[in-house]
């Protein structure tokens, strides 16, 4: 009898932690922002959608915060490829038409189309995404990808246009924007600027390669012979050796 009293005691005791845990979490729903965004700065993202959730459900939180919780659910939902990030952020964007973190979430629209290959559909949220809210690592991103886009599509003169605010800036993506603004060139019959640019890359391992078949046919192009001969002898050197 002793024991049944005993485990009664203690079922009572635990309901009533959990019942003022429960409580204190409506009454200080911050707790729950306040670590969604420390688990984001960690990049814990399943954790920190879960702390977001149940925030998001608490009535009478922080206008502000509740705004800034409905953005980084869709962040969280982005990094975590799951598939209703793009709606996450186009329900975001409608329903808070002043937030200036709707410029953020056309990037992350941009970045979603981008990477499901529909470059056509993400030019129109590149076009609406400010760098001014981006980091330095995101404009990179932003000039590249959206001058793909416009590769894509083709708008070679816009593309273009993208690709050379960043070949002069190191980043992931300086190489593949210097070849596509080479090859743009090229295209254009814009020589001068091509084999400048194709020399850039020339020590690229992933676009190296592809260099001397670009330069030997603008030398042929330029009908400058003896620079393609004195260019072309050591690659074919180098070949049989």
């Amino acid at each position: 009898m002793r024991k049944v009293s005993s485990l009664i005691l203690l079922s009572l005791f635990i309901c009533r932690i959990a019942g003022a845990q429960q409580t204190e979490i409506y009454h200080e729903p911050e707790f729950l922002y306040k670590k969604a965004m420390e688990l984001i700065e960690k990049e814990k993202y399943s954790a920190a959608q879960e702390f977001l959730n149940q925030y998001l459900q608490v009535p009478n939180t922080s206008i502000n915060n509740s705004i800034n919780a409905s953005y980084y659910k869709a962040v969280c939902a982005y990094e975590l490829y799951h598939p209703d990030a793009a709606q996450l952020f186009s329900t975001f964007i409608d329903d808070n038409p002043e937030s200036l973190k709707n410029s953020l979430a056309h990037f992350y629209l941009g970045r979603i189309n981008y990477r499901e290959k529909k470059y056509r559909n993400a030019i129109p949220h590149f076009e609406k995404t400010d760098i001014y809210y981006l980091n330095n690592d995101e404009i990179a991103e932003y000039y590249f990808k959206s001058g793909y886009c416009y590769f894509i599509k083709p708008d070679l003169e816009k593309a273009s246009s993208r690709f050379n605010e960043i070949i002069h800036v190191e980043s992931r993506y300086q190489s593949a924007a210097q070849y596509y603004y080479a090859h743009i060139a090229y295209v254009n019959d814009n020589y001068a600027t091509a084999l400048e640019s194709f020399k850039m890359l020339s020590t690229s391992e992933t676009f190296g390669p592809l260099v001397p078949y670009y330069i030997t046919q603008i030398y042929y192009e330029q009908k400058k012979y003896d620079e393609l001969i004195a260019y072309a002898l050591p690659l074919l050197e180098s070949a049989f050796i």
